[in-house]
């Protein structure tokens, strides 16, 4: 009897600079000798894009670097659309790509995007409310594909004791660490998966 061996892809959903996580979950998997089939990104972890005139999700598998690159940074109140804007805005998890691939195990790592805790301007305002929507988007779309679709959804959702904002690049390392600390805590079973 032949095994097929499982096809793994990772999910970096939108969170700027907390994206950076994903390289401490790669350094857990790569001393593990764990190799992914496919990787996903959405915003800060992609080259994931919305498009403007239809608001729905592109994959980008093909075309000039620059134009998915240009895409993925194009957030909504600070860049103009170009003409896509950030994937964040349609799926800032995307699971979905993925599943439609076949893929058996998803690591999807997530994160919350900062809600201020005080609003003083319209743009804060805004900020406020782009980071409720984006929540919330993400929540429900996770809890979607978790329930209705067959292949293994790993939630990694690294914490933060720390206020990490959308440029915070000074917190990169302390980001990364993270990262590897949450995929630690979910190697055993993934390495089940694997196995069984």
């Amino acid at each position: 009897m032949v095994t097929r061996k499982k096809k793994i892809a990772l999910v970096i959903g939108a969170g700027s600079v907390q994206c950076a996580a994903a390289l401490g979950l790669w350094k857990v998997l790569e001393k593990e000798n764990i190799h992914f089939d496919m990787i996903v990104g959405s915003s800060g972890g992609s080259l994931y894009a919305t498009d403007f005139e239809t608001g729905e999700s592109i994959a980008q598998h093909e075309g000039k670097l620059v134009d998915a690159l240009r895409a993925s940074v194009a957030v909504p109140y600070i860049w103009p659309a170009w003409p896509q804007i950030d994937g964040a805005a349609s799926n800032p998890l995307p699971v979905d790509v993925p599943i439609r691939e076949g893929v058996d195990i998803i690591l999807a790592m997530g994160f919350e995007s900062p809600v201020p805790g005080r609003i003083k301007s319209v743009s804060r305002y805004a900020f406020y409310i782009n980071s409720l929507m984006t929540n919330n988007l993400m929540r429900a779309n996770f809890a979607f594909h978790n329930t209705v679709h067959h292949a293994e959804i790993i939630s990694i959702f690294p914490e933060f004791e720390r206020s990490i904002r959308l440029f915070d690049t000074d917190q990169i390392p302390y980001v990364i660490g993270q990262g590897e600390k949450a995929m630690m805590e979910q190697l055993e079973y993934v390495n089940r998966l694997l196995d069984s």
